[in-house]
């Protein structure tokens, strides 16, 4: 029998389920496809601080995919109204992929933002490391999907995603069902499986709406 649920934890922060994108209207930032796409002195300083963050053999698994390089005298230019944006503009926002198996959900990309000086804004959405390296060796979906059958989870109409959440500094494995008529509203379950533990669980619910 499954275990009783626990009230939803959500926040906007709650979880990061991936990299995404900046929109800054009408200015398009170059995109960065290597660490060479970088000044010198911000890939030193970004070397220091994941390798520092994950430890050097995590670090080296981490292959950078892209994300945003943002020039802020051109995007003012462009964009006047930037300057009134409430957060801060990361300079550099850079996509980092590391895979844990062959299929494609277990492929996870993980981003970090800094400011022109190379200072992190947001750190990088991967589980500290360094002194830790258990916390990055997670189950596969397969197990994931095992262990979600194990709480009563119709896996049969479950979708399966990696996402990070900091407030546990942990891989999760979100396993994703309705519960609800799909109707206008669509609600549903969310079982977040620590992916590196999955003795250890939470529960989140979710709603769509049109």
């Amino acid at each position: 029998m499954a275990a009783a649920r626990s009230a939803a934890t959500a926040s906007e922060r709650d979880i990061i389920p991936g990299c995404g994108y900046k929109s800054y209207g009408a200015y398009e930032p170059e995109e960065p496809r290597s660490l060479d796409s970088l000044p010198k002195r911000i890939q030193a300083r970004l070397v220091s601080h994941l390798t520092a963050r994950l430890g050097t053999i995590v670090f080296a698994r981490l292959q950078m995919t892209g994300g945003q390089i943002v020039d802020l005298h051109r995007l003012y230019k462009v964009e006047p109204k930037a300057r009134e944006y409430e957060w801060v503009i990361p300079t550099y926002l850079l996509h980092f992929e590391i895979d844990f198996g062959q299929d494609p959900d277990e492929h996870f990309c993980a981003e970090i933002s800094l400011d022109a000086d190379g200072t992190v804004i947001e750190d990088i959405s991967l589980p500290r490391t360094a002194d830790n390296p258990q916390k990055i060796a997670i189950i596969s979906k397969v197990q994931a999907l095992e262990a979600a059958a194990t709480h009563d989870v119709p896996v049969d109409r479950a979708s399966v995603q990696l996402a990070y959440a900091p407030a546990f500094d942990t891989l999760e494995w979100l396993v994703s069902f309705p519960t609800g008529p799909m109707l206008s509203v669509s609600h549903g379950s969310v079982l977040h499986l620590n992916a590196a533990d999955p003795a250890k669980y939470r529960w989140s619910e979710y709603v769509v709406r049109p």
